[in-house]
């Protein structure tokens, strides 16, 4: 997410949300046919996307090509057996993987690599077998509920944040972000939580499917203030320019690998 201030000029805004609506209206549509399609179409996006965060992350942090490598073959495997039901092969998985830590241990990597290393696997492993939860255990509407809220409440605080923004969010985390961008992006989230509710997209009682569009959109910004946290350690602006005007995999996953555990979690209390 980004959060322009107010004295940003308009034509620099303008050409900034060209860049994000002409990648949006390619990759939306291409995104939640892959959704409706099933289990194993999803799976195959959320390993394209995963593994493609977790190299953006290993190369910001310098992890090196081991730590690549094995993180790699962690995230697939971990959604393979996922996909397949093999519960006990996913619980022995962990193991697996600290015990082939020494053959692939570089040794001018560090006791801190390796460990930012384990640290963000973890971190997209809980959030992609979450997503892919979401999708099987409640369908397909709770899914598209789920992502339709993320990319709302993220364009409306955008927004609201370059045209509106003052008072800064998480100053020392992300300069740009701000507290009118972020309770607008609540603020505008809500009706369209309704509308959605009344088209049969959101598949919950009113007040549920409110509270459900408002936690997530909180949870959002928080998942998005923790990357943004890891950037700034390393001084950048976006993981990567993959995706022109949304950065790389690592920004578009944030809010999405932060959020989804929760979710899952409200959903199983909620239905």
């Amino acid at each position: 997410m980004i959060q322009k201030g107010k004295g940003d000029s308009v034509v620099s805004l303008l050409k900034e949300l060209k860049r994000r609506v002409l990648t949006a209206f390619i990759l939306i549509p291409l995104f939640l046919g892959i959704l409706y399609l099933g289990k194993y179409a999803f799976a195959a996006l959320i390993i394209v996307f995963i593994t493609g965060a977790f190299l953006e992350f290993a190369t910001l942090y310098d992890l090196g090509i081991r730590i690549k490598i094995t993180g790699m073959i962690w995230l697939i495997t971990l959604i393979i057996l996922t996909v397949f039901e093999r519960t006990s092969l996913v619980i022995l998985l962990p193991l697996a993987y600290f015990f082939l830590i020494p053959f692939f241990w570089n040794k001018g990597d560090s006791i801190k690599k390796l460990s930012l290393g384990i640290f963000i696997l973890v971190y997209l492993s809980f959030g992609a077998v979450t997503v892919y939860f979401i999708r099987t255990f409640f369908g397909f509407y709770h899914a598209l509920s789920f992502f339709l809220i993320i990319w709302t409440f993220d364009s409306a605080a955008y927004l609201s944040g370059s045209l509106w923004g003052k008072r800064r969010l998480a100053v020392k985390i992300s300069p740009r972000k701000s507290v009118e961008g972020y309770l607008l992006g609540i603020l505008f989230t809500v009706p369209i939580v309704i509308a959605m509710k009344y088209i049969g997209i959101y598949r919950l009682p009113l007040v549920k499917a409110i509270l459900g569009g408002v936690f997530i959109s909180i949870l959002s910004q928080v998942g998005d203030l923790v990357e943004s946290a890891m950037k700034r350690e390393v001084g950048v602006k976006d993981s990567s320019t993959i995706f022109p005007g949304h950065g790389g995999f690592l920004d578009r996953v944030d809010s999405i690998v932060f959020t989804a555990p929760f979710y899952f979690i409200f959903l199983l209390r909620v239905i």
